[in-house]
């Protein structure tokens, strides 16, 4: 697979950004990158309630589909973090269900998040992709957790081309099963590329935890200790954006080991708001990305 065009991941980060104009005044045309992204014209917006929305537009690069995220974890205070990521945790709807058209489980509240926006979107999608354009999905935050899914279940249509997704500061999706296949749809051209971008001390994109991970918040607060949480695993090839603001790939078990010890001291060391910064699209996933 070809290195990350980091171009292109601007823009998309950037039409990210206007996922979360889509119900404000003036709608994603307000948005303050609505210009740097290069829509065409104005993107067709589509909202299930009052958290779930996803726009289609088409620009010079393809037509894309970007999923709105949510930012559930509150980061006043230690104490808030622990209480809404067992929130997070216990009503998030971690219990992982199959997929269609993908092997393995994901994530049911994901899962159910894309079966209930897709009947919305996917009419305009096919429409716009009647030029031939390329297909490009992305989403921040639960939103790229989203778009994964919505990757995995586009590649398996005749009707659209292989996707291409960019995803930002995205929650595990889906277990080891859904992983392996979902690179194994990457290596056979099913998914054109599938970047996943994780920032450095963001905490989201560790849920939801790995047996390392759930031993830190256990460390934190002895209540997730009691939580039968679901192995899952990361989907996509890994961008992630380092300590010296560098972009590297995945180099296995030592960053992983690495990105572990500095959440943890991050943590310990009483700096839960700075996670909430860290997790910013805004502040920290754009400047980052489109530097």
């Amino acid at each position: 697979m070809a290195p990350v065009d980091l171009t292109l991941a601007c823009r998309m980060a950037k039409a990210c950004a206007c996922t979360y104009f889509i119900d404000q005044p003036g709608g994603v045309t307000a948005c303050p990158d609505y210009a740097g992204v290069g829509f065409l014209s104005e993107p067709k917006t589509f909202v299930l309630d009052a958290i779930n929305a996803c726009l289609v537009g088409t620009s010079s690069d393809g037509v894309i589909l970007a999923v709105r995220g949510t930012l559930p974890l509150s980061f006043a205070s230690r104490q808030a973090f622990s209480q809404s990521a067992l929130d997070w945790l216990n009503d998030g709807d971690i219990v992982q269900v199959p997929l269609a058209g993908a092997a393995g489980r994901v994530h049911r509240g994901f899962a159910n998040t894309l079966l209930g926006l897709w009947p919305l979107f996917v009419g305009e999608l096919t429409k716009q992709l009647a030029g031939g354009r390329p297909l490009l999905v992305t989403g921040h935050s639960k939103g790229g957790s989203v778009a994964t899914l919505a990757a995995a279940r586009l590649a398996g249509l005749d009707t659209t081309p292989p996707p291409q997704a960019f995803t930002f500061a995205g929650a595990r999706a889906g277990d080891a099963d859904f992983a392996g296949d979902y690179e194994a749809r990457i290596a056979n051209g099913k998914i054109k590329a599938s970047w996943r971008f994780e920032f450095k001390d963001d905490i989201v994109p560790h849920l939801p935890p790995q047996t390392k991970g759930l031993e830190l918040l256990t460390a934190l607060d002895p209540r997730f200790g009691n939580l039968d949480i679901p192995e899952y695993e990361s989907a996509g090839t890994l961008q992630f954006i380092n300590w010296d603001g560098q972009i590297v790939g995945d180099s296995g078990f030592l960053l992983d080991v690495e990105r572990l010890f500095h959440l943890s001291k991050f943590v310990l060391q009483g700096n839960i708001p700075d996670i909430a910064t860290e997790h910013s699209l805004d502040d920290s996933y754009i400047p980052a990305v489109c530097q």
